[in-house]
Order: C-alpha cells, then sequence, then structure tokens
C-alpha cells in the first residue's frame, strides 16, 4: 500500500512539475505585472467618504456653510495630499493606530490651532471657517495661543533616553519585533526560490538550500510572533483588538503564517529524509498561500510602523 501511494505522489508531482514549468517560462513582465495589480489591490482608497458623515455629525456644519461646501478640502489640499488640519486628524489617527475617524479624535484637536492663524480649531467651527486655511478665520483679532500654531515645535520629553543606551535597546517597546520579523519573510521568499530553480534546473543541491531556509523562517517566525504580543502590549498598551483593526488583522496573518510554516516544514522534512525529488502539489499550493498571506501581513505591518501611509 505505501508504494502505491508513493507512485502515486510520485505521477503527480511529476505532472505539476511540468505546469510549474510552463508557470516559470512566463516573461518577466508578466510576472511584474502581476505583482503590481495585486500590490495595488491590497491599497485601501486614501480619499473616505465616511470621514466626512463623522464630521457632520459631530460638527454639526451649517447647512451650505464654508464647511459643509469645503468636503473633503477640510483635511485635503488637494487629495490625496492632506493640509495643516488633515495631518492633524491623522496624528490623532496614528496616535491609537488607527485609521477609521471618531467623535473623540476630532474632540482631541479641537484646542489646537492647526493653521496658526490664532484661533483654535473648535473656534474656528464656531465661525463657519475652515481650521486648515489661513485666509478663512473667523472675524476679529485673535487671541494669543500658547504652544499653538502650525509649525509649532515642542521641547524634547524629560529623561529623553540616550539612543546608545544599551537597555533601551534591547528592552524597547517595540520588544525587537520590527527587527526579528524581517528574518521568516525573507528567508521563506529565498528559499522558494531556490525550490523554483532547484525544479528548473534539476539541482538536489538549491533544493537543499531551499528547505534550509525554510527551517530557519519556520523558527524565527515563532520568535516573530511572540515579540509580536509583547510588542502589542507594550508598545501599544494592550489596546482591545477591537479598537484597530489593523492590529487584529495583523496579529492573525502573524500567528497563520507561523502555523502554516510549520505545517510546510512538516510536509517537507520526511520528504528531505527519504531525499525525495519531487515536493507534492500539496507543499507548493500551500506555499504559495504562505506567500500571499506573509505579504498582507508584511503590508498591514507596514501601516502600524508607520512605513505605509
Amino acid at each position: 500500500m505505501a508504494g502505491v501511494t508513493r507512485a502515486v505522489w510520485s505521477r503527480e508531482g511529476r505532472a505539476f512539475t511540468m505546469r510549474l514549468r510552463r508557470l516559470v517560462r512566463w516573461p518577466l513582465w508578466v510576472w511584474c505585472l502581476l505583482v503590481i495589480v495585486g500590490s495595488l489591490a491590497s491599497v485601501r482608497c486614501g480619499a473616505r467618504p465616511a470621514f466626512n458623515g463623522v464630521v457632520e455629525s459631530t460638527l454639526a456644519p451649517k447647512s451650505g456653510g464654508a464647511v459643509a461646501r469645503a468636503g473633503c478640502g477640510l483635511c485635503h489640499s488637494g487629495p490625496p495630499k492632506l493640509n495643516v488640519y488633515g495631518k492633524d486628524v491623522k496624528t490623532a489617527l496614528d496616535a491609537v493606530h488607527a485609521q477609521d475617524l471618531t467623535p473623540a479624535m476630532l474632540k482631541s484637536i479641537e484646542e489646537r490651532d492647526s493653521d496658526g492663524d490664532g484661533f483654535t480649531n473648535a473656534e474656528e467651527f464656531a465661525a463657519d471657517t475652515l481650521p486648515g486655511d489661513t485666509v478663512s478665520h473667523p472675524a476679529g483679532a485673535p487671541k494669543a495661543k500658547a504652544g499653538s500654531g502650525a509649525g509649532a515645535t515642542s521641547a524634547p520629553e524629560a529623561g529623553e533616553l540616550s539612543p546608545f543606551d544599551v537597555k533601551a535597546a534591547l528592552l524597547a517597546k517595540h520588544a525587537q519585533h520590527p527587527i526579528l520579523i524581517h528574518f521568516p519573510i525573507a528567508l521563506f521568499v529565498i528559499g522558494l526560490l531556490f525550490d523554483v530553480a532547484a525544479l528548473k534546473r534539476r539541482d538536489a543541491s538549491l533544493a537543499k538550500a531551499g528547505y534550509f531556509n525554510l527551517s530557519i523562517a519556520t523558527i524565527t517566525s515563532v520568535f516573530a510572533v511572540v515579540t509580536g504580543i509583547l510588542a502589542w502590549q507594550w508598545q501599544f498598551g494592550g489596546m482591545a483588538l477591537s479598537d484597530s483593526r489593523n492590529l487584529l488583522l495583523h496579529l492573525v496573518l502573524g500567528i497563520t503564517t507561523a502555523v502554516l510554516l510549520i505545517a510546510l516544514w512538516a510536509i517537507r522534512r520526511p520528504l528531505e529524509a527519504r531525499s525525495e525529488q519531487y515536493l507534492p502539489s500539496v507543499y507548493w499550493i500551500l506555499a504559495v498561500i504562505v506567500l500571499v498571506v506573509i505579504s498582507l501581513e508584511g503590508h498591514i505591518g507596514g501601516i502600524l510602523s508607520g512605513v505605509v501611509k
């Protein structure tokens, strides 16, 4: 029975190998186009009409007034470019690592003078003028506001740690997660490329290199998950996952990636022990799934870390 099973897997492996070789022969521009399309599909639209709804329900602008007519221009000087008020709104969003505007976020920047014209944002809205436009402001002379205005700077926080403080570097709030996460991503992708090259060239040494990279990627993925959970508790203060869809999605994708990598390694390990030349179809299908999941995880992580805007 075992011999029949191996024969079936061998035939299936050869058939899948032929199909994969045809894919590998696709022109480079085809692969580039697929990557670009996939990347664009994962990007959310920057202009979100839901923001206007929150502004209307929270600030109740006068019907037909300057704020109501501004629409997206309240925060944008020309989408997707943000004006000074829009940048303050974005700062409020980033402070809680969220992408959906809430009334509390608008309230938190009411006492700022975003455009530096001497009037707070609350005073601008009360007078139906635009807090992101220096030309649009309430009538009369502004009152002096301390510590406000566009371009206002704050002094360095007291007790700021030196960048050369070893303790601060090792026990940072991000728990080294942004550093460690690159290892499983890079090692898995490189290992997969070795496997494809081994399939195309029929080179056993390339296959072993792919297996070695997969093994290290699997081990480091566990450390990435552990440090990610620590970063959630330290850097994000253990905030409720329901308050940030990106944080929840990143955590779910990270754990899923680690589990899938362990599954890939479990499939690959006995094959390596028997020096099997062909990898079964289920392995390649699972590898493609891991590639998609790990790419999404990295993209969401970039948003949380501020690398992706």
